[in-house]
């Protein structure tokens, strides 16, 4: 266990590295206009995103290691059901995709030229739908070469795509450069899915003869249910946020196109930056998710406790060192990778926020493996809408000031909301941290 955790911690260091500059490539190409354009797509892909893969993956990391070794007729079972439903799932939203793509680009994001990125984005939905599940499947078995290659795959396939596509679209505007980008994951994602289920149909054990796809769907939905009513509720105040960001910052004085800029200097560029050491934590939630549902289910607290505390050590030594880099050298990262340091100043602010976001991720891990998607689903719901609330309550008066009000204030709240669930979970298993005097 602690081999694969080190290794997935360095492999998705590597990969969110290559993916960071993938990023940085595409913003120096796109511009603050274009990253902006980018923003609002990929907030929509967001949306369609979490309808195509429905929770089925983190049903799957939830229920296999209960029944692995034990019962493989139930874990080959679990299996169908959720590959069978994610795909017509997925399925469906590429096809409304395919019918209203112009109308959400035209009456929704208030860019009709955007349609075009809808349409080519739409197709990577089904492969990565298949693909969380199959991926949940190898984690869950502790076989993480599978994934990690098709990882490797997928970001190698969307670099060429997108650096020549891009290059190749730069002679007709920025529209359909961004299109091009849209293209390229697409790709990337076709290439990953194809080794994923190569390895699926050469690996799975048990081939259930009958598959009884009603018991297995009613624990299933139970999971899923929550994660799919919360994230799409924060896929969709996201998008709304990104929009609510520009109609009042043009409230505040800001033409539409220094709008459109500041939204991709924060959205497209500030917020990868500060989000990239989370890939330190969020490459060990396929191991760490279906440990502590072990561990938590069969009420191990020593060995629960060890591990939970281990991980809130671990992500406050790592955010503490990242705060440090990015104060020191924050103004050379931008000017490397963006070639302007004009958002050097916000960027400084928002750098003393990540121990509470890094917090944060390693709760709703914990909280993940618990089983408690209904909290999770609740701390996102009512953070996404109070930080929707905070868009039109600030930006208006504060302009880009406001943003930093809006990051600050969310992370804080969330923070300390989903820490306080861990230990309430915790108590009620009778699973202290602390002693209890009587």
């Amino acid at each position: 266990m602690k081999k694969n955790m080190i290794f997935m911690c360095v492999s998705g260091l590597l990969f969110r590295i290559i993916d960071f500059v993938i990023r940085a490539d595409v913003a120096v190409k796109l511009g603050e206009n274009g990253m902006g354009m980018y923003a609002l797509v990929l907030g929509i892909n967001g949306i369609m995103a979490v309808l195509a893969t429905g929770g089925f993956g983190v049903a799957v990391s939830n229920l296999i290691p209960r029944y692995i070794g034990r019962e493989p007729k139930k874990v080959t079972e679990i299996m169908n059901t959720s590959l069978y439903c994610v795909g017509s799932l997925s399925l469906f939203v590429i096809l409304m995709t395919a019918l209203f793509g112009n109308q959400i680009a035209t009456y929704y994001l208030k860019e009709s030229a955007l349609r075009f990125s809808l349409y080519c984005m739409a197709p990577s939905l089904f492969f990565v739908g298949i693909s969380s599940c199959i991926k949940s499947y190898f984690y869950a078995h502790e076989k993480i070469a599978i994934p990690l290659l098709s990882e490797i795959l997928e970001l190698f396939v969307k670099y060429l795509c997108v650096h020549f596509l891009t290059e190749y679209f730069r002679k007709y505007g920025i529209v359909f450069m961004c299109t091009s980008v849209f293209i390229g994951f697409t790709i990337g994602e076709l290439s990953s899915f194809l080794l994923l289920s190569i390895a699926y149909r050469i690996q799975k054990k048990c081939v259930a003869e009958q598959t009884r796809y009603l018991p297995i769907l009613k624990q299933i939905v139970k999971i899923c249910l929550p994660v799919l009513i919360g994230s799409f509720t924060v896929s969709f105040c996201r998008t709304q946020e990104d929009i609510g960001i520009l109609s009042q910052l043009k409230l505040f004085g800001c033409t539409h196109l220094a709008a459109m800029e500041n939204l991709g200097v924060f959205k497209g560029m500030l917020m990868p930056i500060l989000v990239f050491p989370l890939t330190l934590v969020g490459s060990v939630t396929p191991i760490l998710v279906p440990k502590i549902s072990r561990l938590y289910h069969l009420h191990e607290g020593k060995s629960l406790k060890h591990t939970i505390l281990s991980l809130y050590l671990y992500t406050f030594c790592i955010s503490a060192l990242f705060t440090g880099i990015i104060l020191c050298f924050g103004y050379q990262l931008l000017e490397i990778l963006y070639h302007d340091t004009n958002s050097y100043l916000y960027l400084r602010y928002l750098s003393f926020l990540l121990p509470f976001i890094f917090l944060d991720c390693s709760s709703c891990i914990i909280l993940n493996g618990m089983g408690k998607q209904a909290t999770i689903m609740f701390i996102n719901i009512s953070d996404a809408i109070l930080r929707l609330a905070i868009v039109y309550l600030t930006i208006r008066h504060l302009g880009n000031t406001g943003f930093i009000f809006l990051t600050a204030f969310s992370n804080l709240y969330s923070c300390l909301l989903s820490t306080h669930c861990v230990f309430h979970a915790l108590k009620e298993k009778k699973m202290q941290f602390l002693p209890v005097r009587t």
